[in-house]
C-alpha cells in the first residue's frame, strides 16, 4: 500500500426561499460536492497484452506472485444537484409538498468490489481515470409529492360518528424517477485464435478479456447509432439491444463504450399510510395500515448487461411489488 493521502470532500450549498403567503413556500436549492483522494485498489501485477505475449498463459509482471492488490488514494467523485420545492404547511387539516431534483453524480468506482477477481472493480489498472463516469447510484431526475390529510373529529356532531370516523390521517408519497445507469461488459474468459506456432492472432466468437490481461471483466466498443433502444419499459422486457450490436475491440485493447453509459428503466411508485389514534383516560391505541406500491406497478430492475448471457438486454426482475403492513400500538 502506498503512502495514502487523506480523502477530502468539498461541499457547496446555495438555497433561496420565499414565502408566497396562504401557507405556501417556494424554495430552490443547489447542492454540490467534489471528493478527491478516494481509496482505489488495483491489481498491479497484471498488464494488458499478457495473454497475447505469452501465448494464452498469464505470467504477470512478476511471475513469482499472483494478484498484488495495491491501494492508492487517486479516486475522484463529483455530484451536482438542483432542487425545486413548493410546499403548503399543515393548515385546514392538510399539507402538501412537491420536490423536483435534477443533476448528476460521477465517480471512478462506486464500489471497491464487483464480486470478481479479488474484489477489484477497475478495468485497467494503468488507466483508472478511463472509467470515470456516472455513479451507480446516479438518478438524473426525481419528482416526489408527499401529502397528509386528516379528518377532523369536529366535522361530526354525533358522538359515535366522531369517535369512529374522526381523527383518521392519510399520508401519501408519490415517487417518479429516471433509471439508474449501467455498463455493458463481458465476464467471459479469454478464448484466443492461435496460429500454427501457438501465437495469439485473434479472439474466438464470444471471447472476453479483450485486453488480454487475465482479468475477465471488460468493456466492448460502442454500438452503432440506432442499435440500442432504452426509451420505454417494453425495450427492457424484449431486450434493449442484441449482444452482437457491441463490436469486439481490437486484439489487446479495452473497449471504448465507457462505464455506465446506458440508463435502466425508471421507477414510479405510490406508498400510502392510514392511521388513527384512539385515546382513553389511562391509555391509547394507535392503528396503522401501510400499503407499499399501491397500484402494484411493475418497476423493472436494470437489465442483464453481461454479453455472454443468453438473457442479455432483458430485465428479469422487479422491485418490491404491492405489500401490506398493519400495526397496532398500545400505550398505557
Amino acid at each position: 500500500m502506498s503512502n495514502l493521502d487523506q480523502p477530502r470532500t468539498h461541499v457547496f450549498m446555495l438555497s433561496l426561499q420565499r414565502d408566497l403567503g396562504h401557507g405556501l413556500t417556494a424554495e430552490a436549492d443547489y447542492n454540490g460536492s467534489h471528493c478527491k483522494n478516494l481509496y482505489v485498489q488495483t491489481d498491479v501485477n497484471r498488464f494488458p497484452g499478457d495473454l497475447i505475449l505469452n501465448k494464452g498463459s498469464q505470467t504477470r509482471l512478476n511471475h513469482n506472485f499472483g494478484p498484488i492488490i495495491f491501494g492508492r488514494t487517486i479516486g475522484i467523485a463529483d455530484g451536482h444537484y438542483g432542487t425545486l420545492m413548493l410546499s403548503k404547511r399543515f393548515t385546514h387539516s392538510w399539507q402538501l409538498r412537491g420536490i423536483y431534483t435534477f443533476g448528476k453524480a460521477t465517480d471512478d468506482s462506486s464500489s471497491n468490489d464487483n464480486g470478481t477477481n479479488n474484489g477489484e472493480a477497475i478495468f485497467n489498472p494503468l488507466d483508472v481515470p478511463f472509467q470515470h463516469g456516472r455513479a451507480d447510484y446516479n438518478v438524473a431526475r426525481r419528482f416526489t409529492i408527499d401529502s397528509v390529510v386528516e379528518v377532523p373529529a369536529g366535522l361530526f356532531k354525533n358522538g359515535f360518528a366522531k369517535s369512529v370516523l374522526g381523527g383518521w390521517r392519510m399520508s401519501n408519497i408519490v415517487v417518479l424517477q429516471s433509471g439508474l445507469p449501467f455498463s455493458v461488459y463481458t465476464a467471459a474468459p479469454f478464448n484466443p485464435v492461435l496460429d500454427s506456432n501457438g501465437n495469439v492472432v485473434g479472439l474466438q466468437p464470444g471471447s472476453g478479456d479483450f485486453n488480454a490481461d487475465g482479468y475477465a471483466y471488460d468493456l466492448p466498443n460502442a454500438a452503432p447509432a440506432g442499435a440500442v433502444h432504452t426509451g420505454n419499459r417494453n425495450n427492457f422486457l424484449t431486450g434493449f439491444a442484441s449482444a452482437s450490436a457491441f463490436p469486439t475491440p481490437a486484439l489487446g485493447q479495452e473497449g471504448k463504450v465507457g462505464r455506465n453509459t446506458l440508463t435502466g428503466p425508471g421507477l414510479a411508485n405510490v406508498n400510502t399510510e392510514l392511521g388513527k389514534v384512539v385515546k382513553w383516560e389511562r391509555f391509547s391505541v394507535e392503528f396503522r395500515a401501510d400499503i407499499f406500491n399501491l397500484f402494484n406497478r411493475v418497476n423493472l430492475v436494470n437489465p442483464v448487461s453481461d454479453l455472454r448471457s443468453s438473457l442479455f438486454g432483458k430485465s428479469t426482475g422487479q422491485n418490491v411489488p404491492r405489500a401490506f403492513q398493519f400495526g397496532l400500538h398500545l400505550d398505557f
